[in-house]
């Protein structure tokens, strides 16, 4: 991986920002740096951006003061390029950075979006149904797949047919304002930063329970689940009983493996990880039938009875 140097990547951000600059540190894939006391990082942005939804996204953000601020280009452009790779200039607007927790991302229940006018539903049901799809096409056009390797896939499968299912009943169960959405995060884990948090290229619009949902099974897969602050959140009465069942739907979609999945195919990770993985589903089932037990307590959720047994 190809990292510019700092006297390099300098003078880029005096060139495209017309500013002078005494120094900047290079952390990781981004370059920070401070002009009167306030904080900047010329933040690298993969993938692709759907610029209408980033647009978007800055425009509800820009007087939200938590946020990170885009500063445009001296051109009026949200991103420049250097090298072949895309940046934008964050003002960070944050006093301090920190690893964050449940109650961090309970803060966004607050920033509700008013879709009134436009019915918006999320597409969890039609997204996991693709990546199932894709799955099976994978097992059956793929040469030598090992049949260990094959079983898991298939356990991973029929996990994500269970969440889809349930999400489904859930939805018929009972009404649900399908307007009521928030700023939310592609991902967020138990090793997010505020930092990542308010940065508006890692925010889009979805129901709040997909961070807290994240957030939980990473803290599983880390090590670091804690029944206590599950239970504290159910008795805050802060969720609804209509996103506790999306909650425990989404909680059943193994989100991790789809993603680990993504980088096995691209030969980033050996069949050890996954191997690794699918060990720990005895424990999680485990751990999805500790967190239904503790909802139950004071709503009613669909129970799923094969993780009863």
């Amino acid at each position: 991986m190809h990292i510019l140097k700092c006297d390099t990547m300098k003078k880029y951000i005096e060139y495209f920002y017309d500013v002078e600059l005494q120094k900047i540190i290079n952390v990781g894939d981004n370059y920070f740096f401070n002009i009167n006391g306030i904080n900047y990082c010329l933040y690298e942005v993969k993938g692709e951006i759907n610029r209408v939804n980033i647009e978007t996204i800055l425009r509800l953000t820009s007087f939200m003061y938590e946020f990170h601020n885009v500063i445009l280009t001296k051109d009026n452009q949200i991103f420049c390029v250097v090298e072949g790779k895309k940046y934008s200039l964050l003002k960070i607007n944050l006093k301090s950075n920190r690893i964050i927790n449940l109650n961090d991302l309970l803060r966004f229940k607050n920033y509700t979006i008013n879709m009134s006018k436009k019915a918006y539903t999320p597409n969890w049901i039609d997204l996991w149904s693709r990546k199932i799809d894709y799955l099976e096409y994978y097992i059956n056009n793929k040469d030598n797949l090992k049949s260990e390797i094959k079983g898991i896939l298939y356990y991973f499968i029929g996990l994500g047919e269970n969440a889809i299912k349930y999400i489904k009943d859930s939805l018929k169960t009972s009404g649900f304002n399908q307007n009521k959405i928030v700023l939310s995060h592609y991902r967020v884990d138990s090793d997010s930063t505020l930092y990542s948090l308010y940065n508006p290229f890692n925010l889009m619009l979805d129901y709040s329970v997909r961070d807290i949902a994240e957030y939980i099974k990473s803290m599983f897969y880390s090590n670091k689940i804690d029944y206590i602050e599950i239970e504290n959140l159910v008795n805050k009465n802060i969720l609804s009983e209509m996103e506790y069942k999306l909650l425990f739907g989404r909680l059943l979609f193994p989100t991790f493996f789809f993603d680990m999945f993504d980088k096995y195919e691209d030969n980033k990770l050996d069949n050890k990880k996954l191997i690794s993985i699918y060990n720990k589903t005895t424990e999680y089932e485990a751990f999805l039938h500790n967190v239904y037990l503790i909802i139950k307590k004071r709503n009613n959720i669909i129970s799923v009875p094969w993780l009863n047994k």
